[in-house]
């Protein structure tokens, strides 16, 4: 079946001429009547193919309908038809055309694309993964189309094979930075880091400048736990961008977790210079001039992020460690039921303020605050081992044997729990089971 192809002026000038001449040798093997209908409708093609590259659409699918009338099985025509009312918005038409082509040419380009814009729009990603297969397969060299099959597999979730897509891509197209920081994305985001900073790789050797590449091979650096090769990327991003903070906030946390405090505190003091309100930042900065043996410029910066940041539970929870580190323990049981407020499923919160009243004698209270922990870390032995305690000072003998037991129950052996219990025991007269307990200990 013979094709043809949307052209532009001056291919629609050569595109009739040809024809003129081929329909005056044909009439020597053919009716007249059958050449001139060939003819005719070769020639509302052309026409229409004029119009539709000057931009007049309506009267192209005018000229498009005529050429069918003539000749009906043309596959092309039905394409261009398709393409056409789907510019114009028209789905339903233009649906129907694309059906029609693929009923005679299941390759046909132009229906395949329509079809699957179609299937977007509905939000059929199934249907456009399967149509946009079909056109790459019909055209293997296709650039878009690959990019656009990998986008659509990206979209449904499907990240391996939308990075095999792209890895077919770069084949087609070899260095195209865009085309593997993209790979490099996908392979990251499905944990193919080996892969994915290959890819990054081969990105900053074709543009050693791209900074998103560089923060993001940086980045897969960090989830790899290469902290050093991190630092280094996030460093060469910063000589092209000096004043990008998204750079030296990142960097700020590689050093962190280096213990690089002295380089750490000036990335830190360069952002606070310049962007005084991040309280990330000034957090970080407070947690730093603690290691550095600063604890009251500690304390001052982390007052500053909690008056900005009320309700942040982290910098309450360090206020809360630092001043019991300085023995101000009811500032320190201060800040931890200020964590507990703010959520009151933080189980560190309320294991703190347990220890704190046990040391400034609220032993009471300590037991519901441990109780309170234990609700939320059900599995955890060192919560009902801690009410234990805590009834066995209170002289709460009963209570204290449950505790004790349930710890045992979730720790089987423990020598300490083992003692509590026994204490509990022998003081309410069970000297027999009380033994039994030490012995265990004893035997441990």
């Amino acid at each position: 079946m013979k094709r043809w192809r949307v052209l532009g002026p001056a291919g629609t000038f050569f595109l009739s001429a040809w024809l003129c001449t081929a329909a005056v040798a044909g009439t020597r093997e053919a009716g007249a009547d059958s050449e001139a209908l060939s003819f005719e409708s070769l020639e509302h093609y052309s026409l229409g193919s004029f119009f539709e590259a000057r931009g007049r659409l309506r009267e192209a699918i005018h000229e498009y309908q005529l050429a069918l009338k003539e000749t009906p099985d043309q596959p092309e025509v039905h394409g261009s038809l398709a393409r056409l009312h789907l510019q114009l918005h028209e789905a339903e038409d233009a649906r129907r055309s694309a059906e029609a082509a693929l009923r005679l040419d299941e390759a046909n380009i132009d229906a395949l694309e329509v079809m699957a814009q179609l299937y977007v729009g509905a939000r059929d990603l199934e249907g456009a993964i399967r149509t946009t297969r079909r056109l790459v397969d019909a055209d293997p060299s296709s650039l878009s189309a690959r990019v656009r099959l990998a986008e659509l597999l990206e979209s449904n979730g499907q990240l391996d094979e939308a990075a095999d897509e792209l890895g077919e891509a770069t084949r087609l197209r070899a260095g195209v930075a865009q085309l593997h920081f993209r790979r490099a994305s996908l392979l990251s985001r499905s944990g193919r880091l080996d892969e994915a900073l290959s890819e990054y790789d081969t990105v900053l050797r074709i543009d050693p400048d791209f900074v998103e590449a560089l923060l993001s091979s940086a980045a897969v650096q960090e989830r790899a736990v290469n902290l050093e090769a991190a630092g280094e990327l996030y460093e060469r991003a910063l000589r092209l961008d000096p004043d990008n903070l998204t750079v030296r906030r990142r960097l700020l946390r590689v050093l962190l977790l280096q213990d690089d405090t002295e380089k750490a505190a000036e990335v830190a003091r360069w952002v606070l210079d310049r962007y005084p309100e991040d309280v990330d930042v000034r957090e970080q900065y407070g947690l730093l001039l603690l290691r550095a043996g600063r604890p009251e410029d500690a304390v001052a910066e982390l007052d500053q992020v909690a008056k900005a940041d009320p309700d942040r539970v982290s910098v309450h929870k360090h206020l809360g460690r630092l001043h019991w580190d300085l023995d101000r323990l009811p500032q320190a049981l201060a800040e931890y039921q200020r964590t507990v407020e703010i959520d009151s499923t933080f189980a560190e919160g309320w294991i703190s303020i347990g220890y704190l009243q046990v040391q400034i004698g609220e032993v009471a209270s300590a037991v519901g605050a441990f109780r309170r922990a234990g609700a939320i870390a059900v599995q955890n032995p060192v919560l009902p081992f801690l009410q234990g305690v805590c009834h066995n000072q209170l002289e709460e003998y009963d209570k204290a044997e449950v505790a004790f037991s349930r710890s045992l129950r979730l720790r089987p052996g423990n020598a300490e729990a083992l003692y509590g219990l026994g204490v509990a025991r022998e003081r309410q007269g069970e000297i027999a089971e009380a033994a039994d307990s030490f012995r265990e200990v004893v035997r441990l």
